[in-house]
Protein backbone atom coordinates (compact mmCIF):
# COMPACT_ATOMS: atom_id res chain seq x y z
CA UNK A 1 0.00 0.00 0.00
CA UNK A 2 2.95 2.51 0.79
CA UNK A 3 4.37 1.54 -2.33
CA UNK A 4 1.28 2.34 -4.61
CA UNK A 5 0.51 5.51 -2.68
CA UNK A 6 -3.03 3.72 -1.98
CA UNK A 7 -5.13 1.66 0.69
CA UNK A 8 -7.67 1.42 3.03
CA UNK A 9 -7.48 -1.40 5.93
CA UNK A 10 -10.45 -1.44 8.33
CA UNK A 11 -9.51 -3.07 12.07
CA UNK A 12 -12.49 -4.91 13.98
CA UNK A 13 -12.25 -3.33 17.80
CA UNK A 14 -15.16 -3.46 20.28
CA UNK A 15 -16.34 -0.85 22.47
CA UNK A 16 -14.79 -2.92 25.38
CA UNK A 17 -11.33 -0.75 24.31
CA UNK A 18 -12.64 2.74 25.89
CA UNK A 19 -14.12 1.41 28.96
CA UNK A 20 -14.02 -1.33 31.53
CA UNK A 21 -15.86 -3.86 32.09
CA UNK A 22 -16.15 -6.93 34.55
CA UNK A 23 -17.81 -9.29 32.10
CA UNK A 24 -14.72 -9.94 29.84
CA UNK A 25 -11.56 -11.22 30.51
CA UNK A 26 -8.66 -8.40 31.08
CA UNK A 27 -6.83 -10.16 28.21
CA UNK A 28 -9.94 -9.64 25.51
CA UNK A 29 -10.20 -5.37 26.64
CA UNK A 30 -6.48 -5.23 26.51
CA UNK A 31 -6.45 -6.57 22.88
CA UNK A 32 -9.36 -4.63 21.84
CA UNK A 33 -7.66 -1.00 23.28
CA UNK A 34 -4.41 -2.34 21.48
CA UNK A 35 -5.79 -2.29 18.49
CA UNK A 36 -7.74 1.28 18.76
CA UNK A 37 -4.40 2.84 19.78
CA UNK A 38 -3.02 0.65 16.83
CA UNK A 39 -5.17 2.55 14.42
CA UNK A 40 -4.94 5.67 15.48
CA UNK A 41 -0.83 5.50 15.26
CA UNK A 42 -0.58 3.57 11.89
CA UNK A 43 -3.01 6.42 10.41
CA UNK A 44 -0.70 9.20 11.34
CA UNK A 45 2.16 6.85 10.02
CA UNK A 46 0.37 6.04 6.43
CA UNK A 47 -1.61 9.31 5.95
CA UNK A 48 1.46 10.45 4.15
CA UNK A 49 0.94 7.52 1.21
CA UNK A 50 -3.14 7.82 0.89
CA UNK A 51 -3.35 4.95 2.94
CA UNK A 52 -6.53 5.00 5.28
CA UNK A 53 -6.76 3.00 8.54
CA UNK A 54 -9.92 3.07 10.36
CA UNK A 55 -11.82 0.95 12.84
CA UNK A 56 -15.26 -0.52 13.21
CA UNK A 57 -16.14 -0.93 17.13
CA UNK A 58 -19.01 -2.23 17.52
CA UNK A 59 -21.02 -2.50 20.88
CA UNK A 60 -23.15 -5.55 22.48
CA UNK A 61 -24.02 -8.26 20.74
CA UNK A 62 -25.55 -11.30 21.94
CA UNK A 63 -22.85 -13.81 21.02
CA UNK A 64 -21.06 -16.62 23.47
CA UNK A 65 -18.92 -13.70 24.83
CA UNK A 66 -18.31 -13.62 28.49
CA UNK A 67 -18.69 -17.36 28.53
CA UNK A 68 -21.78 -17.74 27.22
CA UNK A 69 -23.80 -15.42 29.48
CA UNK A 70 -25.02 -12.93 26.87
CA UNK A 71 -27.80 -15.45 26.53
CA UNK A 72 -29.13 -14.87 29.75
CA UNK A 73 -32.34 -12.46 29.52
CA UNK A 74 -31.41 -10.37 32.49
CA UNK A 75 -27.80 -9.48 31.13
CA UNK A 76 -29.28 -8.72 27.93
CA UNK A 77 -31.60 -6.17 29.99
CA UNK A 78 -28.73 -4.72 31.68
CA UNK A 79 -26.85 -4.11 28.36
CA UNK A 80 -29.25 -3.11 26.51
CA UNK A 81 -30.46 -0.36 29.27
CA UNK A 82 -26.77 1.42 28.00
CA UNK A 83 -27.49 1.42 24.66
CA UNK A 84 -29.20 4.18 22.82
CA UNK A 85 -31.22 1.76 20.52
CA UNK A 86 -32.37 0.28 23.78
CA UNK A 87 -31.24 -3.29 22.70
CA UNK A 88 -28.63 -5.24 22.36
CA UNK A 89 -27.25 -6.04 18.39
CA UNK A 90 -28.08 -9.50 16.56
CA UNK A 91 -24.38 -10.94 14.73
CA UNK A 92 -26.75 -11.04 11.23
CA UNK A 93 -26.68 -7.14 11.59
CA UNK A 94 -22.64 -6.49 10.58
CA UNK A 95 -22.74 -10.31 8.81
CA UNK A 96 -21.23 -9.61 5.36
CA UNK A 97 -19.88 -6.14 6.22
CA UNK A 98 -16.15 -6.52 5.32
CA UNK A 99 -16.90 -8.26 2.25
CA UNK A 100 -18.41 -5.54 0.49
CA UNK A 101 -15.75 -4.00 -0.59
CA UNK A 102 -14.84 -4.84 -4.07
CA UNK A 103 -11.10 -4.72 -3.73
CA UNK A 104 -10.73 -5.74 -0.16
CA UNK A 105 -7.00 -7.37 0.76
CA UNK A 106 -5.85 -9.00 4.28
CA UNK A 107 -2.33 -8.88 5.28
CA UNK A 108 -2.75 -13.04 5.73
CA UNK A 109 -3.66 -13.68 2.24
CA UNK A 110 -2.55 -12.90 -1.27
CA UNK A 111 -4.81 -9.39 -2.70
CA UNK A 112 -8.14 -10.45 -3.93
CA UNK A 113 -10.35 -8.36 -6.45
Amino acid sequence: MRAQCSGSIIVTTSVAAWKVENFVCTAYITAKAGAAHLVRQVALELAKFNVRINAIAPGSFVTGIGGGRMANPEVQRRFAAANPMGRMAQPDEIKGWRSSSPRRRRATSPARN
